[in-house]
């Protein structure tokens, strides 16, 4: 929530109070106040442009932003969103811009979640949010075609599974489909994200999921989330170095792609971490989306490793057969890490 609380020794200071109650309306006129450019005491106008605005990105899941149109520069953060009766509904938080200066599209965290969180810093706390251990998106409408599921189906897609994190013991898988939590249903991996940040270490994560068309209940405990530089260490993984992979079997080529077991010296080409294992993709045919011909190893067709080229195309047959457009992989590539991949599949002859 980018928000920090400084302690001033002293008294009889004015002040402003946060207005958590208060319900600002799209077109309602906000003003801003800061310190942009160094230019003390500042104060621009404008009104809100949109509520519950999510910004995206790992630095702000949890979130929901008031867009207004103030304009709002550097020195502006820190620095309250009043509205036209003088109650802070908001603190300056952050803009979109091209150009690094006001183009009108700035950003607030509400007086809400502003007060929540600097009362819990005054009383000494710190700040500690749930963490289950996985990436997530909310599905597109090909990635449920792939997975056999309704073009309207809502949920959070599990795109990577943290090993040994509370997901991975719970027996989360990658491709799976979080529908609700606790009850609660899950429209958007936004909502999921918020949900478990919002949980405390050991709480009860109880998550009905749907796996290969079936609906059925996993419980995770929450665990500490880890700090950004931890998370991002999980991300990059160490390349190299591992214990080299005894798939048996030739390259061939299916669906356009040829691919090989990942020998010690095709990983170490690549720089795949020690903890990947699949098929090395080697060359693609013309027509193949070229991403997939820059460093990538098929790991996992949905919920089936792949590990020889037979497996690789039984799994795609299965798949076929099923009458889906399309494959759900889990692809470990160069520069990105571990994504998933919607693979088109040709028809049958």
């Amino acid at each position: 929530t980018d928000l920090a609380v400084i302690k001033v020794d002293g008294d009889n200071f004015k002040y402003v109070s946060f207005e958590e109650t208060a319900q600002p309306r799209v077109g309602d006129w906000v003003i801003a106040i800061g310190n942009p450019f160094g230019l003390g005491g500042t104060a621009t106008a404008g009104i809100v442009s949109a509520k519950a605005r999510d910004i995206g990105g790992r630095e702000n899941p949890y979130t929901d932003f008031l867009q207004i149109d103030a304009a709002i520069n550097r020195g502006n953060s820190g620095g309250p969103t009043f509205d036209v009766y003088g109650r802070v509904i908001g603190v300056n938080s952050a803009i979109y811009s091209p150009t690094g200066g006001s183009v009108g599209i700035g950003f607030a965290i509400p007086a809400e979640t502003a007060k929540l969180i600097t009362a819990r810093l005054m009383r000494g706390e710190s700040i500690e949010r749930g963490y289950l251990g996985v990436q997530i998106s909310t599905p597109t409408a090909e990635e449920l075609a792939a997975l056999g599921l309704p073009a309207d189906q809502k949920g959070a897609l599990v795109s990577n599974v943290t090993p040994d994190g509370p997901a991975e013991r719970a027996g989360l898988r990658f491709s799976d489909l979080i529908v609700s939590l606790n009850g609660e249903t899950i429209d958007s991996s936004t909502k999921l994200t918020r949900m478990v940040g919002s949980a405390k270490p050991g709480d009860a994560l109880r998550m009905e999921v749907l796996r290969d068309g079936r609906r059925q209940t996993i419980t995770a405990r929450s665990t500490k989330r880890p700090s950004e530089t931890e998370l991002n260490s999980q991300d990059g993984g160490s390349s190299g170095g591992g214990a080299p992979s005894t798939a048996p079997g030739a390259s061939a080529t299916v669906e356009g792609l040829t691919v090989a077991p990942l020998t010690p010296a095709l990983r170490q080409r690549l720089g795949a971490p020690a903890s990947v294992e699949g098929l090395a993709v080697t060359s693609i045919a013309n027509g193949v989306d070229p991403r997939l011909s820059q460093g990538v190893v098929i790991q996992q067709v949905q919920n089936t490793p792949v590990r020889t080229v037979e497996e690789f195309r039984n799994a795609l047959n299965a798949v076929r057969a099923s009458g889906r457009p399309g494959a759900y992989l889990l692809i470990w590539a160069r520069g990105a890490g571990n994504v998933p991949y919607v693979l088109e599949l040709k028809k049958a002859d």
